[in-house]
Formats: structure tokens, sequence, C-alpha cells
């Protein structure tokens, strides 16, 4: 167990964002836009592929940024990084091997195995999208919960995109209506299941899939069998799901995250169901995605005649409306286009605490002085 004092190496007062997947651009921007660029650096660790695009994308915004295996090398610790979770770096978790303060903020509900692990308690604040993620994170001794709703999202409330624009550039016919897909990965994608029954789908409706980000690099032949799905658009570059929820009539879902972004920003949602996912590693039998399969009409099997007819039923989408409605309550603070300004707020004032040299020992009254501190 940490303990969250001052270093003897005097690390410096940069905010690190740890990268390890251009992905992470998406969740981090909206709050590190809030912040002070000079005093934030994105640090890279992944595969070479990953680290070039991602040192790419950073260089396009104008942000700093370095190597984790250098900082590490160098013993260039950072005082504050922010990450989504760990990874393992020889014989610790590699966000202790970089910082002193560990924060931590969730990018997804969902995969409760994975998501409400142990390792949870290598972090000092946990910053989670609302009531669903602090009850499961109460059982963690150490790090500070703090809802924040989704700061991924802020900028769809607050500068929506230009929906019309987004039809062309993503080669989508402007008088149908579009269906996003958004599987996931390894044994819980919908993939192998459900791709030729939704392909067939593809002449009425506009057809936009994104796979998951590490579906795209390991897992060639499910991509290629959704890129030889006739009229379908499948994204494997950096496209931001919020621009895609922008443009989606209704989205289809399996496990993961996804799915309550669909909720988050009020979008037709159906889900897709794959065999012996409840006892997958990753789920739990308390899964939220579980939980959601009680409110959000669900499909077992490929059957493009029902997935047409659900699509065309007006009364479903009327009483989801309202469950959906329910679900956000239940899920996710009521940030909205505030979420980001919220989580960077939270930063700042983590920042502040560390910069004037506060030594927090693992203490009850040091405990108690900071979280009193950190909500005033």
């Amino acid at each position: 167990m940490q303990q969250w004092i001052e270093s003897e190496s005097d690390p410096d007062n940069t905010i690190g964002f740890l990268v390890t997947h251009p992905e992470w651009f998406h969740h981090f921007r909206p709050i590190i836009d809030l912040l002070d660029v000079h005093q934030v650096e994105v640090v890279l660790h992944g595969t070479q592929a990953e680290i070039v695009a991602s040192r790419s994308f950073a260089e396009g915004l104008g942000w700093k940024h370095s190597l984790a295996d250098e900082r590490i090398g160098n013993q260039r610790r950072l005082a504050m990084l922010v990450s989504g979770h760990p990874f393992r770096l020889m014989e610790d978790w590699l966000p202790r091997q970089l910082a002193d303060v560990n924060v931590r903020l969730m990018y997804a509900l969902g995969k409760a195995q994975w998501n409400f692990s142990d390792w949870n308690e290598i972090y000092d604040v946990i910053l989670c999208f609302g009531p669903y993620h602090a009850q499961r994170l109460a059982r963690f001794s150490w790090p500070l919960v703090v809802q924040v709703g989704y700061p991924r999202y802020s900028r769809y409330f607050s500068a929506p995109p230009d929906r019309q624009e987004l039809l062309r550039r993503l080669r989508c016919d402007a008088a149908k209506r579009t269906l996003l897909w958004l599987p996931t990965w390894k044994a819980l994608s919908s993939i192998d299941r459900f791709a030729e029954c939704i392909g067939a789908l593809a002449g009425e409706y506009n057809l936009v899939i994104k796979p998951h980000p590490l579906s795209i690099t390991t897992e060639p032949e499910r991509i290629a069998r959704l890129a030889a799905l006739p009229g379908a658009t499948v994204l494997t570059d950096l496209v931001d799901n919020g621009d895609l929820f922008c443009i989606a009539d209704t989205v289809l879902c399996d496990y993961g995250g996804p799915a309550f972004g669909a909720v988050y920003l009020d979008r037709n949602l159906l889900l897709l169901d794959v065999a012996g996912a409840d006892s997958d590693e990753l789920m739990g039998p308390d899964s939220a995605e579980l939980l959601l399969r009680q409110h959000i009409a669900a499909i077992a099997l490929p059957d493009a005649a029902r997935l047409r007819a659900m699509l065309a039923d007006e009364a479903l989408w009327a009483e989801q409306g309202a469950k959906r409605g329910w679900l956000r309550r239940r899920f996710f603070a009521p940030y909205r286009e505030n979420a980001a300004a919220t989580a960077a707020g939270a930063i700042r004032k983590i920042q502040r605490l560390r910069s004037e040299r506060r030594t927090l020992a693992r203490q009850a009254s040091a405990v108690e002085r900071f979280r009193q501190w950190l909500s005033g």
C-alpha cells in the first residue's frame, strides 16, 4: 500500500497523462484543454506502433510528451499522473514507478471483474462517472472517490459537431437513418455472431461500425469480416465516439463501455448478446452490462427480420427513452457539459495540494485533512 509523501527525487510539478493507445486522447483531451497546457505532459507507453501514433497526435496538438521507459530510466518522477488503469512493468505497477500521486480517470462502465479489480488500491484519487461507480469503489480503503460524470462527452452538450458534415465525411446518405455498431473484442465480441445479420441492413440504413481499438490490431480476421460487408463503413482510424453518437439514430452494442455512452447521450440502444457472457472472466454476475439488460432490449440470436422490426418499433423507443433517464441517474453524476470542468477542477486541487509541498502519510488525520480540502 502506497503513501502519499514527498519524494526524495523531488518530482516536477507537471501533470502527467498516461497514454497507452491513441484512443486515450479522446478521454483526456476535454480535461487537458481546461488545464494549463504548459504544465501538462502526455507520457507514452505501449507497442512501437502505438507510441508512434500517440506521439504524432500529441505533436499535432502541441502537447509535451515523453516516454514512460525513459522517465523511469532517468528517475524523472512526476508529482501526479492521471491514467485509466495500471500496467505491470517488471515488479511494480507502472503508475507507481512514474509518479508520487496517482489519479485514475474511469474510462468505461462494465466488465466489472476488470474495472473493480484490487489494483484500484494503487490510486490516491479515482475520478468516476457517478453513483454506481462510487458504490462499487467504496470497498477500497485508500482511494478518494470523486464523481465527475463522463468528461469525454462534455463537448457533445456544449459544442456539438455538425451532424451533416459528419455524415458527409463518413460517406453516409443524409436521407437514411444511421445504425452505429460498437462491438467489443475478445470473447465478448458480437462480430462473429452478428456480422452478416447486421450487414443485411446496410442497404436500408447507413451502417457505421467502429470496432474496439485493440480488435483493429489484434483481430485481423474479424476486421476483414466487417470490411467484407457490402455498404458498411468500417472505421479503423482515430474517430471520437462522441462524433459517432451524434450521427447515430440507433446504437448497437454488446459489452463494455459503449452502451453506457449511448445511455449517457440519450441515444436509442439495442444490445447484442453473446453466449456465456455472464460467466466471462471480465464480467462477473453483477456486472453493469447485465443490469443494463434488465431495462434495455437485447437480441440473443442473429435474426435480421427481428432486428428490422425492432428498429421500426416506435413504441419500443418511446418506452426506452424513460428507462434511459432512470439509468442515467443511476450511473452518472448530472454534470453533462460540465463533466470535463469538474474533473479538471479536481486535478487542479490535487496539484495545488502537492505543489504546496504538504506531506500526506497514511494516517487517519492526514487522510481526513486531504478529503476535507479536496471536497471544499
